[in-house]
């Protein structure tokens, strides 16, 4: 007899695509007076929102708040339990009122409330792709809505996934772009995208600046000696981050490295276990690390190794230059990171045996007392100055955009 595939006992199954957004919105019924900004992100809680780009996205969200009356963010995957409020002082729960107000998405049984002067931000492929439809119901309740989104691009997402739909429907948010307008993080993701054709109806760009927290701790750690330790950014489950290449370097440095055995090595970003390379020698895994944490292997080690698969740089190059440490990394296409400092290292030919003769030069070149790698080591982070210059030009953009026709 077959079984019921609707039983109480059986496990339900859950097939489809988990980065998509059920289109769950309705006509605003209270006032919304101008315009209301809306971050559209994934997620906010602490475990997330600690990487760069979820702390890039709202840090751009805060610059711009100042342009409006009335904000919201809109978290497409988190339930109110995953969410910490204590985070967001003075913020409402209740997504459909209040001039700073949050919406949660995660239980997938909410609907977002549009009102005619919402403008929304988008961060991720897969809330670019629910602003075009929130775009496409505004425009049907309010004929004279705006036409046009913001959309910080901080990499290639298509490039997250293998040949897929989600391969597809990320570089679709590229596509037929009259509606987008661009906030690039470095130039160099600007110039990829502008190499590939990618066009859009306006374009800003922004370089990254040390992570608040990280330059106070660059600021007290000056001075520190360096010790025979070497970083290493470890994330196995992301495939940009070339995980199994750095072990494959790290196994041919130990077995070729006279004084291998007088350093440690520290593995942070994800944790992993603890990895054997031979002759005594073991990678040892921190996993993801708070800021002050990352901020002590930052000041004390020598040597950092992280890799990146992608037109964006990454921070954690970019960290190690700024705390004086050689960086080995990889150019990709049109980034080339050692051009930005001296002691950034771009390997090539990308091969264990390569990556491995650069971190035996760097670690020959270890002087006990030393508090940098190399003398007057140059900041690589835009240190002065405002981080989004641009947002007064973008805000007035996006509310001057014109419905088509």
């Amino acid at each position: 007899m077959a079984s019921n595939p609707m039983a109480s006992n059986t496990t339900e199954q859950r097939f489809g695509i988990q980065e998509l957004i059920p289109v769950r919105v309705e006509e605003c019924h209270y006032p919304v007076s101008g315009n209301r900004l809306n971050l559209v992100i994934p997620a906010l809680s602490a475990k997330w929102s600690s990487g760069g780009g979820p702390a890039t996205a709202i840090r751009l969200f805060k610059a711009l708040l100042e342009h409006f009356e009335h904000a919201r963010v809109v978290i497409t995957h988190e339930t109110q339990a995953q969410f910490d409020f204590g985070e967001w002082p003075g913020w409402s729960l209740d997504g459909d009122s209040g001039t700073r107000s949050i919406a949660l998405l995660g239980d997938r049984s909410t609907s977002l409330s549009v009102a005619a002067g919402d403008l929304f931000l988008a961060t991720f492929w897969s809330t670019a792709l629910y602003v075009r439809h929130i775009l496409a119901r505004q425009a049907q309740w309010y004929p004279n809505a705006p036409r046009r989104f913001a959309y910080l691009i901080q990499d290639f997402e298509p490039s997250f996934y293998a040949w897929s739909a989600e391969y597809v429907f990320a570089k679709q948010t590229y596509l037929n772009c009259d509606d987008v307008i661009a906030v690039f993080n470095t130039q160099f993701l600007s110039d990829y995208f502008r190499n590939g054709g990618h066009r859009f109806s306006g374009q800003y760009v922004f370089e990254p600046m040390l992570n608040p927290r990280l330059r106070q701790k660059w600021a007290d750690a000056r001075g520190l000696e360096k010790e025979r330790l070497i970083l290493v950014y470890g994330r196995p489950s992301v495939s940009r981050n070339g995980f199994g290449l750095i072990v494959e370097a790290l196994r041919v440095w130990a077995d070729t490295f006279p004084g291998a055995i007088e350093w440690t090595l520290v593995s942070a970003g994800e944790q992993h276990p603890d990895v054997y390379l031979g002759k005594g020698m073991t990678l040892q895994s921190r996993g993801k690390v708070t800021l002050d944490e990352y901020a002590q292997h930052l000041s004390r080690c020598w040597v950092g190794l992280s890799l990146m698969f992608s037109p964006h740089p990454s921070y954690p190059p970019l960290e190690l230059a700024e705390f004086g440490a050689w960086a080995i990394t990889n150019a990709f296409e049109n980034k080339d990171l050692s051009a930005l400092a001296p002691n950034i290292i771009s390997v090539d030919p990308l091969t264990p045996e390569e990556i491995a003769a650069k971190l035996a030069w760097s670690c020959e070149q270890y002087r006990p007392a030393q508090t940098t790698v190399i003398a007057d080591c140059p900041g690589v982070f835009k240190s002065e100055g405002v981080e989004f210059p641009f947002a007064p030009a973008l805000v007035e953009s996006w509310r001057l955009a014109k419905p088509a026709g």
